[in-house]
């Protein structure tokens, strides 16, 4: 006889990646184990045990059959497992989870804190002591004395003085925000191998990932792909500008930690990041990204676009104006702006994110908006044409039907934010760069895809919260800011539930 299971938990014990298999015996579970409260690293029982134990209290007999259940789409919310016959056991799960996963019983072991990946941060760190000019306030940009690879004066000139028409045009797609089954298969359709650059290599994307609702799983699959993951913190606060140096921190260099930890990123990959809400966070933010030893922010808005401006580094003052939150006013050499030069919609009405232009109302009219403004850049200075969305807003039709027509031109390059600035950092006329190897796709040190990821179920503010990955560990508590190690420190979470 047929048993309904639901998972019941609270908070002070958790069951991590919880998997039952039934295999028609008494009691008979595979699974991870039931652990002490966070911060603790105590295996109490098996969850084998556990189960047996709660059926022989209720009087259940030895020779029911359990019913195959897995943590994944079936269990949502408390949401009934199997089908009811007379008996019931409820041990409800309250946590989101979206998407099947398999959990081996050897992920969940008392695990040591790995201090590799600490000394790998560490080593990324620049020291203000080896730049005279760092912190001071920042002055006119002197061409004479700003130099390339590492220094470059905002402009609408193209860099290394190449024609025009030995350069190419540069085109970066770029999505914010969560990776997730939500967004996931429209990445794999638009970033399809049919789409490849004159080089014969994958087009490829940046993704500025947000904490929250990730999966680390997915992550990972598309950085082993080739694409560029750039941090976009952990809460998605706002505003920006209203933060310490430390809330920049803890939200920026914060989410580079998880995605090292959880999606199998190399730290120095994470060149990048993106404010939410493009709130700039001035001196703060621009200090940390140079102390933390980032290359780029890509979230300042500049007001001119035709011509379109190149990208600049900070060593000397903004070449245009501050146009959203507080921008930096001193010098961080070495530093790049990756600016996101506005559109002009079909209506006339300037937008800085794509889904922010006035609603397009079908396919044809996406291209149109689309194949307009990459025209304004590529028959003028050719700077990098930038299409910066949020996959929930993403016009799938047109944007496939543009994206095709560009790549039939041969002086058009589908890149990562990264991979543009390679160029700028040294360019390269068109003739030689099917040999530029920034741009080459051998060679590659990426993991291989997330095939078997696992689901941690961690307590936070209270409730149950998941992340899959592939990572050897699971943590004792739901990563968030100031609780980016496996080992929580105490009350992180307590602590950041008073925040929201």
């Amino acid at each position: 006889m047929a048993l309904q299971i639901r998972l019941i938990l609270l908070c002070g014990l958790s069951i991590t990646g919880m998997s039952l298999y039934a295999e028609a015996a008494a009691g008979s579970l595979v699974g991870g184990a039931i652990r002490g409260k966070p911060g603790s690293n105590s295996v109490i029982k098996s969850s084998a045990e556990w189960v047996k134990e709660f059926l022989l209290q209720h009087k259940v007999a030895k020779d029911k059959t359990f019913v195959p259940v897995k943590t994944g789409a079936i269990i949502v919310g408390g949401a009934n497992v199997s089908t009811l016959a007379e008996d019931r056991i409820d041990i409800r799960l309250k946590v989101p989870i979206i998407q099947p996963v398999i959990v081996t019983p050897s992920s969940f072991a008392p695990h040591q804190e790995d201090d590799s990946l600490e000394r790998q941060l560490k080593a990324l760190e620049r020291n203000p002591l080896d730049y005279r000019s760092f912190g001071k306030v920042a002055q006119k940009c002197v061409e004479t004395a700003c130099k390339l690879p590492n220094c470059l004066c905002g402009s609408d000139a193209i860099p290394g003085s190449i024609p025009l028409e030995e350069t190419p045009q540069i085109v970066m797609i770029t999505f914010d925000d969560s990776v997730n089954g939500m967004n996931y298969q429209l990445y794999q359709s638009l970033f399809n191998n049919d789409r490849r650059n004159p080089n014969g290599c994958p087009i490829r994307g940046t993704f500025y990932v947000s904490h929250e609702w990730t999966d680390y799983n997915l992550v990972q699959n598309l950085y082993s792909a080739g694409h560029e993951i750039a941090s976009h913190s952990i809460s998605h606060p706002f505003p920006g500008k209203n933060f310490t140096q430390q809330d920049w921190t803890d939200e920026i260099a914060g989410q580079r930690e998880l995605l090292a930890r959880y999606a199998a990123v190399r730290p120095e990959d994470v060149r990048g990041m993106r404010a939410p809400f493009l709130q700039t966070g001035g001196s703060n933010q621009f200090e940390m990204l140079w102390r933390k030893g980032f290359t780029y922010d890509s979230s300042m808005i500049v007001s001119s676009n035709n011509p379109p401006m190149w990208p600049y580094t900070l060593d000397y003052a903004l070449p245009h104006t501050c146009n959203l939150g507080a921008c930096p006013t001193k010098s961080y050499p070495g530093l790049w702006e990756m600016p996101l030069v506005p559109w002009s919609d079909l209506v006339g009405q300037r937008c800085s994110m794509a889904d922010a232009c006035h609603k397009q109302a079908n396919a044809n009219e996406v291209y149109r908006l689309l194949m307009s403004n990459f025209k304004r850049h590529y028959q003028s200075n050719k700077a990098p044409f930038g299409i910066y969305y949020h996959a929930a807003w993403f016009p799938a039709n047109g944007f496939s039907k543009f994206l095709d027509a560009i790549l039939d031109m041969p002086d058009v390059w589908v890149l990562t934010t990264s991979q543009a600035l390679q160029w700028i950092q040294k360019p390269t006329p068109l003739a030689k760069l099917n040999k530029f190897q920034p741009w080459s796709c051998t060679n590659m040190k990426r993991p291989s895809p997330c095939v078997a990821p696992k689901l941690c179920t961690t307590c936070y503010c209270g409730g149950l919260r998941g992340i899959t990955t592939c990572a050897a560990s699971c943590p004792d508590s739901y990563p968030w800011m100031k609780n980016t190690t496996l080992i929580a420190p105490a009350a992180a979470n307590a602590k950041s539930c008073k925040k929201t």
